[in-house]
């Protein structure tokens, strides 16, 4: 176990290295009591192969193999070694391009083989970051796209279980002397039970990988390989994850479990959240600023940009109904109030501006989908706006109000300027005319209103629409 295992040299029969890998791996996994005292010396071997394949090679591909293999086998048993089994993926990174591409397909099918057997025993973000890092890397591959996509909905939706998967080893075709498979009864150990085909298991996002998730997810949105479809699933994908989030910093689904673990796995700063590690309530407020500043605003974030820039109508369409979809269903964040003012300013306005100009400058048909977003936009500025309005009432002085809500009114009127569809025309002002109605049941909305809003109000929203009078608040 002292003798340090060297690659072959070059002069050496290249069938004769991979036999003689095949059975090293073998020997390897048919001694797991021992294998930490082995895996060192095999991992330098393997990573020596990978690092001197310069072209796709017999020997380059057993090798890439076997760092899989090792992984997908070994994990379900050997808790202890889990971020140095996934660390060992890391060797993919070091693949030169010629090599990278002949495997990837391959590579990235096996990952998601891994990530549906083998996720509940991936425990640190580490070890996630480097799996997520390497789907991302698949994502406008032409053959490895679809195994890539896989495994992220296998994480955030849930994998599918597949007996008659479960019950079959990943290397069957093998002999069980040759690969070191387990025995019958070592099989069973970490087995899952036994389901429907059809069923989907609980997701793998947890709050040390989720952020992972979200830039291999954005990747997918971004590619085109697989068509609109893929990347609407992606968007699709964020909303869901946006969710989970909701729920962990909401604690009531699981009572502030998962934010109690997430005190325990991700290391916070005990200056910064000094009662995370011993109460739940203070994990669940540290999980909410932890998330709030990070991943949800990744989410919004990425959202936002598709929404903006995405010169595909399909997939610019679904970011901004799934950013709607967000926006009014983050109660769990518990963010301030300050953080709605926020993104009123930074993410819905611009957005707005946006969508605006997209319209002022579209030509043909894309005028046609260029009007249809816009709609969407218009109708999810309102909705987040009004949601959030008692908030931001509660944080913003007067004169940010004002400002604020001048804003929002000139963007509506610089998205309906260029408008030509009579869905579009109807649109904004029947959205400016909810905002209007709202507002004045609450009070904001009146003769002597603070800032001279009342009076800058009808002006600017007779620009709108001459409908749009105070009459529709029964006002004179």
């Amino acid at each position: 176990a002292d003798t340090a295992v060297s690659a072959p040299p070059s002069d050496v029969d290249g069938d004769a290295a991979v036999f003689c890998l095949d059975v090293l791996i073998a020997v390897t996994l048919r001694n797991r009591d021992r294998v930490r005292v082995a895996l060192p010396h095999v991992y330098a071997l393997l990573r020596q192969l990978v690092q001197q394949a310069k072209t796709p090679s017999p020997l380059a591909e057993r090798a890439i193999f076997e760092v899989l293999r090792l992984a997908r086998r070994l994990l379900p048993y050997k808790d202890d070694l889990s971020d140095e089994l996934l660390d060992s993926l890391r060797l993919m990174f070091a693949l030169e391009p010629a090599v990278a591409d002949a495997f990837l397909e391959r590579i990235v099918r096996e990952l998601d083989a891994l990530v549906r057997e083998c996720a509940d025993s991936v425990h640190g973000g580490k070890g996630w970051e480097t799996v997520c890092k390497l789907l991302m890397a698949s994502a406008r591959h032409p053959d490895a796209a679809v195994h890539g996509f896989n495994a992220l909905q296998s994480i955030v939706e849930g994998a599918i279980s597949n007996t008659a998967e479960k019950q079959k080893e990943p290397d069957a075709p093998n002999t069980a002397d040759a690969n070191g498979n387990a025995s019958p009864s070592e099989g069973a150990e970490g087995a899952d039970t036994a389901v429907t085909p059809t069923t989907r298991g609980a997701h793998h996002m947890r709050p040390w990988n989720v952020r992972s998730c979200v830039e291999a997810i954005g990747a997918f949105v971004d590619a085109h390989e697989g068509g609109d479809d893929r990347s609407v699933g992606a968007v699709d994908l964020l909303g869901l994850v946006a969710g989970a989030v909701d729920g962990w910093c909401g604690g009531n689904t699981d009572g502030g479990a998962m934010a109690s673990a997430a005190a325990k796995t991700m290391g916070w700063d005990a200056a910064t959240y000094p009662g995370a590690a011993n109460s739940t309530t203070e994990a669940i407020n540290a999980l909410r600023v932890e998330m709030t500043s990070s991943v949800w605003a990744s989410i919004v974030s990425t959202l936002k940009r598709v929404g903006e820039t995405e010169e595909r109508p399909a997939v610019r369409d679904d970011a901004v109904l799934t950013l709607q979809r967000v926006l009014l269903a983050s109660d769990g964040l518990n963010a301030p109030a300050t953080h709605w003012m926020a993104v009123t300013d930074g993410v819905l306005m611009p957005m707005l501006e946006a969508l605006g100009e997209r319209v002022r400058t579209a030509r043909g048909e894309q005028k046609v989908f260029a009007e249809r977003t816009a709609r969407l936009g218009v109708s999810c500025a309102a909705k987040a706006f009004l949601q959030y309005l008692p908030a931001m009432l509660t944080t913003a002085t007067p004169p940010q109000f004002a400002a604020a809500w001048a804003k929002v009114l000139e963007r509506n009127a610089q998205v309906l300027k260029h408008a030509r569809s009579e869905e579009l025309q109807e649109a904004v002002p029947e959205a400016v005319k909810n905002m209007l109605l709202v507002m004045s049941a609450q009070g904001v909305l009146a003769p002597g209103a603070p800032e001279g809003i009342w009076e800058t109000t009808w002006k600017k929203a007779a620009a709108i629409d001459p409908g749009l009078t105070p009459a529709i608040v029964g006002a004179k």
